[in-house]
């Protein structure tokens, strides 16, 4: 069992997700507390979802904490995470929900 190619779970580039370089960083397991200060739309909100539902898949027990200024904003996260795990996602196809 290989859970890593190029340092990202191997179920994530083959079912179309690609990080942008500077999100490969910033979600690595081998960092557990990381901070981005980035413009809109740079994939933030998609890419830690992807993150946290793929430790969440790979890595039993983890937990992760998710925080924002409003609640609108931390919706904003919840729902990205509900899009990838919707019927026919990516992390359905894989059987971990």
């Amino acid at each position: 069992y290989e859970p890593y190619y190029g340092g990202e779970p191997m179920f994530l580039l083959p079912h179309g997700f690609l990080p942008l370089p500077w999100l490969e960083e910033f979600c690595s397991p081998s960092i557990n507390l990381s901070l981005a200060i980035t413009g809109a739309g740079t994939g933030k909100t998609c890419g830690i979802a992807i993150a946290m539902l793929a430790y969440c898949a790979l890595y039993p027990g983890f937990s992760a904490l998710n925080v924002a200024p409003t609640g609108y904003q931390a919706a904003l996260m919840l729902s990205e995470i509900s899009k990838w795990c919707s019927p026919g996602s990516p992390f359905r196809e894989m059987g971990f929900i």
